[in-house]
């Protein structure tokens, strides 16, 4: 039996219409003027009870429908019911809603129910029952009154982790955080987005989850399908990224969707920084678009190789070069600033020979301890040039840089020490890239001068 708590119900307990049928008493039926659908097929017969106990009768109003709903405790010699809606008290101007008659369920009585697609958002409803008889006359009860509820837009809450960076090739989850005030079984779709803008959407990571059919895609290359698995276990892939639907975990609780996203990125997205969007849609399709939460970096993160030679001997007397290597997996081309220091150790009060070079200008500096700051910004190779403090002087026509592979850079510096720095020393490399990922500072190598 159905008890729910809603507005606009009619709970009688126990409602009951009776009329005595008779041809010879026509004027005694207790009900309205007869009304007839036009699927009725009412037959009279002699002397007939028809009744109908109803225990329930109310309507709710839904985002894009309203639910009409009754329950009867008895039924006798009933054909079936009929569904009326209007927007005044006044039955008389109340429309018929159902194609055909909602056939009784038999004198056990039982539970129906109606929905009405056809109503208006914000317009206030008024619903009858028409209870027909057998002897093809109409009796009503109501009315009740509902309104269509509003939607709630969807939206996304947030995605971690975020503003960080990976290399390509790496498996990553990216928690995601959907939320419908209508409930999560209200959502359709939940999105991510990695791309340099929202209405960028090929060679970037999209991927959906659909909740109504629980699966997840991954849109293909040129942004005109959406790609699947036959089974979970097999990874969804394009040019530009990988989905791994049986790492991809989703949880619902209440009004929050979580998709904990299993993607890779492959090296055609390296090196650059992308927008993490995320948007959600629900069933209606409202949606607030693409949110844009927070940024992601894919990237190789540029690597100090060595310093040849390794264990070195240098002289105050004379020039003395020395090669630095440095690696980017994303090609040498990515290199930005590329230092060599050498000194004891290093930290922020070590002393010693700090030089830097600047691939996209192609400048040489030297640190000067005395003054805190860059000395030099020539360019490399340019003869005559020459860059010193009171450890070293650096000969700028003899300092240069060049490919050493796809993903390699060599720079030869072309340097002699000063009376004031003898002694043994350590050589440290450091780098960074166009996007500013570097490392820290690493020995590569021992440095003797005398």
């Amino acid at each position: 039996m159905i008890h729910p708590s809603q507005r606009n119900l009619i709970s009688i307990g126990l409602i009951s219409i009776l009329a005595l049928l008779s041809l010879l008493w026509p004027s005694s039926i207790l009900a309205d003027e007869p009304v007839t659908p036009a699927e009725s097929t009412a037959t009279l017969g002699d002397k007939r009870l028809d009744s109908v106990t109803i225990v329930y009768f109310g309507a709710t109003g839904r985002q894009d429908s309203i639910l009409v709903s009754w329950e009867t405790a008895s039924e006798n010699n009933v054909l079936g019911f009929n569904v009326y809606r209007g927007t005044t008290e006044q039955r008389e101007s109340a429309m018929n809603l159902n194609a055909s008659l909602i056939p009784s369920q038999g004198s056990g009585g039982g539970q129906y129910s109606f929905t009405d697609n056809g109503a208006a958002a914000g317009t206030t409803y008024y619903y009858w029952l028409g209870v027909l008889g057998l002897t093809g006359r109409e009796y009503y009860y109501g009315p009740v009154t509902a309104q269509r509820t509003a939607n709630h837009v969807p939206e996304a809450v947030s995605v971690s982790p975020r503003n960080a960076s990976s290399a390509p090739n790496t498996l990553l989850h990216f928690t995601a955080v959907y939320t419908d005030t209508d409930g999560c079984e209200d959502l359709r779709y939940a999105e991510l987005l990695i791309s340099t803008s929202a209405t960028q959407q090929t060679r970037c990571l999209y991927a959906r989850y659909d909740r109504q059919a629980k699966q997840v895609y991954l849109r293909n290359n040129d942004n005109s399908a959406w790609l699947s698995s036959p089974t979970t276990q097999t990874p969804i892939s394009n040019t530009y990224a990988i989905l791994y639907p049986a790492n991809t975990q989703v949880t619902a609780q209440e009004n929050t969707l979580t998709v904990r996203w299993a993607v890779a990125f492959k090296s055609s997205l390296s090196p650059r920084r992308y927008q993490q969007l995320l948007r959600a849609e629900d069933v209606s399709g409202a949606s607030k678009g693409w949110q844009h939460l927070s940024n992601w970096t894919v990237n190789y993160r540029p690597s100090a190789w060595k310093v040849m030679p390794a264990d070195a001997q240098g002289s105050i007397a004379t020039f003395k070069d020395f090669k630095a290597y440095y690696r980017d997996g994303d090609g040498y081309a990515h290199l930005a600033n590329v230092e060599l220091f050498i000194g004891q150790s290093w930290g922020a009060s070590a002393q010693g020979i700090r030089l830097r070079y600047n691939q996209n200008s192609n400048r040489v500096y030297l640190w000067d301890e005395t003054s805190q700051r860059w000395l030099g910004g020539y360019e490399a190779g340019t003869p005559g040039r020459r860059i010193e403090n009171s450890f070293v002087i650096v000969n700028v026509q003899g300092t240069w840089a060049r490919a050493s592979s796809s993903t390699a850079l060599q720079v030869n510096w072309s340097i002699r020490f000063k009376p004031a720095f003898t002694g043994s020393y350590g050589a440290f490399l450091r780098c960074a890239d166009d996007l500013g990922a570097g490392t820290t500072w690493s020995r590569k190598g021992s440095i003797t001068i005398q």
